[in-house]
């Protein structure tokens, strides 16, 4: 918008027959705000650095000095101290000695052409009633005010589904699995890109946990079917599902829904299988594959289908750029190739953050969670 003019706020409003209003970033509380957003300190910087030439004014509060770096301290051409413990720490702010200040509340000094002035704000009520105060004040003009703006999102606690499944057109192709860290969108995965899929993570607990969380809401939506081979025995609810059952379902005459098939233990059930249903395992995904209406998840630690990974009907039916990993550890599996660099990846994550895996890209995500009783 500003490139044509000079990539200035100011030159843009004045040249170019048009005005936008200028933003003022209000931040109280320097101090807790680097404390609780570490990551975002990098950014406030460039923003109170740069802001004034995009229209973004900032202003700042802090309980002294040493809450700003010095090099965000710099961005400040004018600071405002009221009432400090010592001169001292006039001089270091200010570079001059002040007048004796006033022991009043809402007494401070300003530097204005090369001088130093005290100054009185107003007191609008008594001190120790000011929050009650403001909040009166702010609830009287909510209600007066029709245009608002809008909330700033921030990345909840705990992702229920309540929160992403809104303005959601739920479907196999894009199903939400969680929120994006950076950008707090939702995030969603296709299940139907490939006949077989890949959930995997180091910790086979937290893994269970969150699909078992993905299952019960698909078990909800009435487009596709759902079913559970448990040859981990890690759903206390679910059980295995022998070749037959299984073998009739899928290719069922009769079925007219997308089915969706949650696999644990893979290496395990296909071992157990007869020899010549075995040795021909990958003719049968193949032709499940051909029938583009059923869809396996795969539920496995990485180093548990070690030896599946060198089949031909693997290779063919498994992406290795695209899936969803659970909690830490992704920088240490041998399938996915990754266009992320590791450094990027070797941060601890909980067990209720992953990556969506697309294209490659491992995108960093906190995982949907099912709503307790309490919440």
């Amino acid at each position: 918008m500003f490139q044509e003019y000079n990539g200035s706020w100011d030159y843009y409003c004045n040249h170019s027959g048009k005005t936008i209003p200028a933003i003022t970033l209000i931040l109280h509380g320097v101090e807790n705000f680097r404390e609780t957003y570490e990551d975002f300190d990098t950014i406030f910087n460039k923003i109170s650095r740069e802001g004034n030439k995009y229209g973004i004014y900032v202003i700042a509060t802090a309980i002294s000095d040493r809450a700003l770096r010095i090099s965000a301290r710099s961005n400040f051409t004018q600071i405002i101290p009221l009432k400090l413990n010592s001169d001292i720490d006039y001089n270091m702010l200010l570079g001059k000695k002040p007048p004796v200040i006033s022991d009043i509340d809402g007494r401070g000094v300003i530097l204005m052409d090369d001088n130093v002035y005290e100054f009185q704000t107003a007191v609008i009520c008594d001190i120790e009633k000011t929050n009650e105060y403001l909040k009166n004040v702010f609830t009287i003009l909510n209600q007066q005010l029709v245009e608002k703006a809008d909330k700033i999102k921030i990345l909840p606690e705990h992702v229920l589904w309540r929160d992403i499944l809104e303005n959601q057109m739920i479907s196999l192709e894009r199903f939400p699995v969680g929120i994006v860290c950076d950008n707090l969108s939702v995030a969603t995965y296709n299940f139907k890109k490939s006949a077989i899929n890949l959930f995997s993570a180091s910790n086979i607990d937290a893994l269970s946990h969150y699909i078992l969380t993905l299952i019960h809401q698909m078990k909800k939506i009435s487009g596709f079917d759902t079913i559970v081979v448990d040859e981990r025995k890690i759903f206390s609810e679910y059980e295995t599902t022998d070749y037959e059952h299984l073998n009739a379902m899928i290719f069922n005459g009769e079925r007219n829904k997308d089915l969706i098939i949650f696999m644990s233990g893979i290496e395990k059930w296909i071992s157990a299988l007869p020899i010549n249903i075995k040795n021909n395992i990958g003719d049968w995904f193949n032709k499940i594959n051909d029938l583009n209406n059923c869809y396996f998840v795969f539920i496995d630690r990485i180093e548990d289908i070690k030896s599946l990974m060198y089949e031909k009907w693997f290779k063919q039916l498994v992406l290795n750029d695209y899936g969803l990993y659970v909690g830490k550890g992704i920088t240490n599996n041998t399938f996915y190739s990754l266009t992320n660099s590791m450094r990027s990846l070797s941060s601890p994550i909980a067990d209720n953050f992953g990556y969506l895996i697309i294209n490659g890209t491992a995108i960093k995500i906190k995982l949907v969670e099912e709503e307790k009783n309490n919440e």
